[in-house]
């Protein structure tokens, strides 16, 4: 099926192979940041939508053999983000799967890099802060339709984790992420998103985990998340539970980990599972120690 993108098509039927005197032209935001990959891009694209250029890629599948995926693959299904139609970025997804090298993800190989480029528009006034928004917005939908698909139900007696963005917070695309690693490594994840801290403490009293993952990107809310975690360890239920902390908040400024009463901060999803391994068993241990 042919991937209308666009209101109006070229009347020349583009080549499968880029001609160099061709240019990209999706509308008239599509400007892109000055930087090594952008002239390429813009050197060797095709008179197309970007879906299209995608569709035409997975039309080269019978005649040549797939070459890795690369920046210009990710600019153009960047591009399909922010386009009319859902379904284009889905299409789009299945195309660059097949693409896919030996023990790559379509998260790490494909969804990570485009959410990278989506920031670097918005911050070079590229995208606007709709652009953005409906970019995000699909890629966390395509995030959680990858983690439905790819479920695996936790081992029997696993270890439990509770995933929700720190109280007051709403960048939460990065804990698909993290729920993504845990579940890769046997956990229980009960990853909540838009949670307050009543809904987060009824879930702590009512279920027991054996950690709290939370994420934080804005400063002004250290304080806030310091007396969440301050109420947690106040009651009986939940006074052992480990917490885990990440995000841009702790990134320059680790020392704050500290300070909101975490046991442990992590910088990136596979960091977090390992240090979790590490807590959890010398944590268990010390709890037999005291039970004798």
């Amino acid at each position: 099926m042919t991937l209308m993108m666009c209101r109006r098509r070229s009347d020349r039927r583009p080549s499968l192979v880029p001609d160099q005197h061709q240019s990209w032209r999706w509308g008239r935001r599509a400007r892109w940041p000055m930087s090594d990959t952008a002239h390429r891009i813009q050197a060797v694209g095709l008179d197309s939508r970007p879906a299209d250029y995608l569709r035409q890629i997975g039309a080269q599948r019978p005649f040549a053999p797939l070459l890795p995926i690369d920046d210009m693959m990710i600019a153009a299904f960047t591009e399909t983000l922010r386009a009319p139609g859902f379904w284009a970025c889905e299409s789009a997804v299945d195309i660059l799967r097949d693409r896919l090298q030996r023990r790559q993800t379509i998260q790490d190989a494909v969804f990570a890099p485009a959410a990278r480029l989506a920031g670097a528009y918005w911050s070079s006034d590229v995208w606007s802060f709709l652009d953005v928004t409906v970019a995000v917005s699909r890629l966390k939908r395509l995030l959680v339709q990858e983690v439905r698909q790819r479920h695996r139900p936790p081992n029997v007696g696993a270890r439990s984790i509770l995933l929700s963005a720190a109280p007051g917070e709403t960048h939460d695309f990065g804990l698909h992420y993290v729920a993504l690693a845990f579940e890769r490594a046997g956990y229980a994840v009960d990853l909540r998103t838009g949670a307050d801290e009543a809904e987060l403490m009824a879930a702590l009293v009512m279920h027991r985990y054996d950690l709290v993952g939370l994420s934080l990107s804005a400063e002004c809310l250290l304080d806030r998340l310091t007396l969440f975690i301050g109420n947690v360890r106040n009651k009986d239920k939940t006074r052992d539970v480990l917490f885990l902390v990440g995000g841009n908040a702790f990134v320059s400024r680790p020392e704050y980990a500290v300070g909101v009463g975490a046991d442990f901060l992590a910088t990136d999803p596979d960091t977090a599972v390992y240090l979790a391994q590490l807590r959890l068993g010398s944590h268990a241990g010390r709890e037999q120690a005291l039970a004798r």
